[in-house]
């Protein structure tokens, strides 16, 4: 409703702009509910052959049900569009080298953070670098998207079973390592 109030707003407002807007997100939404729709298919199918559905695979859905609820409040269809159209260009298999990645890169950081390590510090500096090209590598680069990722990280309390409040800590040391490489 939101963006449809900002169309209104516009003195190029366009009835055909309001009606692909909600087409759009109908659209984002089918997509999400035919993924949650197959995941379940697959949970039953499991249940009935088996008899037996593992504890991981149940939170998994339980955390891609959230996660869709999640994501429709911070990205617009056509950031999700894009995400999704940057997911399939990087593969499945980038995407889970990258997870771990992050993994590691966090604990990193937040060595560096603990310890007390000035954001101006070299190895701060290069950690800080590679946040900002995993980034970047996730968001394509889209400013939009970096935004709308940003306010999630900012608002939520968890993300993928993330601590948001120590993540915000690292995001804002990472932003001052930022802040003083480009002073040097």
């Amino acid at each position: 409703m939101e963006e449809v109030r900002e169309c209104l707003d516009r003195p190029d407002f366009s009835v055909q702009r309001v009606i692909e807007l909600h087409l759009s997100r109908l659209r984002e939404q089918i997509e999400l509910q035919r993924r949650l729709c197959n995941r379940l298919e697959q949970i039953a199918a499991r249940l009935s052959s088996t008899g037996v559905v593992s504890v991981e695979e149940f939170i998994r859905t339980i955390e891609v049900i959230s996660m869709s609820e999640r994501l429709e409040r911070y990205y617009t269809p056509e950031q999700l569009e894009a995400l999704e159209r940057r997911r399939q260009e990087l593969g499945e298999e980038r995407i889970r080298a990258a997870e771990a990645e992050w993994a590691g890169l966090i604990e990193k950081v937040r060595a560096e953070m603990e310890a007390g390590t000035d954001p101006a510090d070299e190895r701060v500096q290069r950690l800080a670098k590679r946040w900002m090209e995993l980034v970047g590598e996730f968001t394509g680069g889209d400013p939009g998207i970096e935004g709308s990722v940003r306010n999630m990280w900012q608002q939520e309390e968890t993300i993928h079973g993330i601590d948001t409040g120590q993540m915000r800590e690292m995001m804002e040391y990472v932003s001052r390592a930022m802040a003083a490489s480009k002073k040097t």
